[in-house]
């Protein structure tokens, strides 16, 4: 009989990998809900026109959201824009390719303001980055 042993502590390790090589937290501070709120909040704070907004599922980190022409969407500059969730502020959906639009950057772990970058692709790339329409308000 062979004995059958689990590697105890797997995902504790991984964890821990996350947070001491990567300084990164296994989990976001901040759930899609609330990263969506203080989202709105900074559109009207700024007076940015939005039809639809659309966040991604999950954090993104730095160098992993391509824009319709396969480039790299910058982040703003700073250790707390390093993994955000991300959303596409769109004022015009049925406007063709091109018209204005804007990224907008949350910090995951809750530190830092709402970032908004200005666009003229309003859709993203291919990427493994999934965006989905934004939670409506509670």
């Amino acid at each position: 009989m062979g004995s059958e042993t689990k590697t105890p502590g797997t995902a504790a390790g991984i964890d821990n990998i996350l947070r001491n090589a990567f300084h990164v937290p296994p989990t976001p501070s901040l759930g899609i809900q609330e990263a969506t709120l203080r989202i709105r909040e900074g559109i009207a704070q700024k007076n940015i026109p939005c039809a639809r907004l659309e966040i991604s599922d999950a954090p993104v980190r730095r160098g992993t959201l391509f824009n319709a022409a396969n480039v790299r969407v910058p982040f703003p500059e700073g250790a707390a824009y390093e993994r955000c969730y991300v959303a596409l502020v769109d004022p015009e959906p049925m406007a063709r390719w091109g018209h204005p639009a804007h990224w907008a950057f949350v910090p995951a772990d809750g530190e830092g303001e709402v970032a908004f970058t200005e666009t003229n692709l309003p859709e993203h790339g291919k990427s493994a980055v999934l965006f989905l329409p934004a939670p409506e308000e509670p």
